[in-house]
């Protein structure tokens, strides 16, 4: 499917909204000729909330915010990113700042 893929741990004030923003934009626009970037945002009083589009994700893989752990609910938001995903991209960019709060146990699920 993809022959690479990046997560980008967004540390915290290091610039990773703009990142994301950028990506989004360019995703939403064509323009990113060998890199998917599925775009996903969060909605919370009304207001759109970027906080990357593997933020699902990294808020299962975080103990403080998801204390119980469910391998299948992580496959099941995961698969419904790669079902976002351009496959005929070659590099797959998966982003979140709350990838920084993840634990590693979790990590290798």
């Amino acid at each position: 499917m993809f022959d690479k893929i990046y997560i980008h741990i967004g540390l915290p004030k290091t610039g990773s909204t703009a990142i994301q923003n950028c990506m989004e934009a360019l995703s939403r626009a064509g323009e990113l000729v060998v890199v998917s970037y599925p775009v996903f945002g969060v909605e919370r009083g009304g207001h759109l909330i970027q906080s990357g589009n593997g933020a699902a994700i990294a808020e299962l893989l975080a103990p403080d915010i998801t204390p119980i752990f469910c391998t299948v609910r992580l496959q099941d938001v995961f698969a419904e990113l790669l079902g976002a995903c351009d496959i005929s991209k070659k590099i797959l960019i998966i982003s979140s700042e709350v990838f920084f709060s993840a634990s590693t146990e979790r990590f290798l699920y």
